[in-house]
């Protein structure tokens, strides 16, 4: 059931369309510029399950409404394709299945920017605080602690990369067996898991952050610092760590803890990500923006983007 009122949606660029989506309504949804399917299953212990699988037939926003009205928080991440995760505050963060959003935004209007042609597969499961402590105990002195705060005031979007097992559980939410007697207890089981999973994850990052020394904090900015302005040139991963005189070994401890990756995937990441931009603000040759981003055959290049991004540079420089 809908709420009277609805916090006023976020109002895109002059040039990209909005349409609207309710959580708590039907398992069909169509706009002018996207359609798709939704589902949303609520959990015997609390919270929903939601699953969605969804397409732009244009570039526009699709601005969404969660009806919590108490402390909550909840996960979500797309097992396929990418967006962009807009708040009211100006907060933008990026969903594709290398980053997952710890989340509560309580009276906060927020939206997925969406991409032309771009399929979209996106779990979330959500869950009062309350139902959370109903079921783990109190959450005082932990790193979900600024999840506690009143509710109506709350905009909370903090990036996770996704553990192998937290794939492989939502990308069981799926499956094309999903039938039988018992499925809906599977699916139950299965959502209580992957949110589980996604708070050990979130915990343990937030713990590990804090393990680090200042040197380390150091090292971990200036090795940042340095990829950034090397994009274009082959990066060793020996010379980073030899620059602090650290053993490769090290420096990947370092990199997991601040980004639950290795160095080689956050170089990786940062390539393709400066790839993106670049496609979409300039009209160069998909090869010439490859070998600005450090990859020198443009086959590699384009099937590690559409592994990311859902589609291929071309595509994406269409726009």
């Amino acid at each position: 059931m809908q709420p009277d009122i609805y916090p006023m949606p976020i109002e895109p660029p002059t040039n990209i369309k909005s349409h609207q989506l309710f959580f708590d309504q039907g398992e069909t949804f169509e706009a002018p510029g996207v359609s798709g399917r939704m589902d949303r299953t609520p959990l015997a212990g609390g919270g929903f399950l939601y699953r969605l699988e969804f397409k732009a037939s244009e570039d526009c926003e699709l601005n969404y409404h969660i009806t919590f009205t108490e402390p909550w928080l909840g996960l979500a991440f797309h097992l396929q394709g990418h967006s962009v995760m807009l708040q009211n505050d100006g907060q933008e963060t990026n969903l594709n299945p290398d980053n997952a959003v710890l989340m509560r935004v309580d009276m906060a209007s927020s939206a997925f920017r969406l991409t032309k042609g771009v399929l979209i597969r996106h779990v979330g499961v959500s869950m009062s605080l309350q139902d959370l402590e109903s079921a783990v105990g109190s959450i005082n002195d932990h790193s979900l602690q600024t999840f506690r705060q009143p509710y109506g005031e709350a905009i909370i979007a903090d990036s996770m990369a996704p553990t192998k097992r937290m794939q492989k559980l939502a990308s069981s939410l799926f499956s094309s067996n999903a039938q039988g007697l018992f499925y809906p207890l599977k699916l139950e089981g299965v959502a209580r898991l992957l949110l589980a999973a996604a708070l050990e994850q979130y915990s343990q990052a937030s713990s590990d952050k804090n393990k680090l020394s200042v040197i380390e904090s150091e090292v971990f900015k200036k090795t940042t610092e340095y990829i950034q302005g090397k994009l274009s040139s082959p990066i060793s991963i020996e010379r980073l760590a030899e620059q602090h005189d650290l053993n490769n070994n090290r420096l990947n401890w370092i990199f997991k803890q601040q980004t639950g990756t290795t160095v080689a995937d956050y170089i990786r990441n940062e390539r393709l990500n400066a790839a993106h931009t670049k496609l979409l603000e300039s009209s160069l040759p998909v090869k010439q923006i490859a070998l600005q981003v450090g990859y020198e055959h443009t086959g590699n290049f384009s099937r590690a983007y559409k592994k990311k991004f859902g589609e291929s540079p071309s595509r994406t420089q269409q726009k």
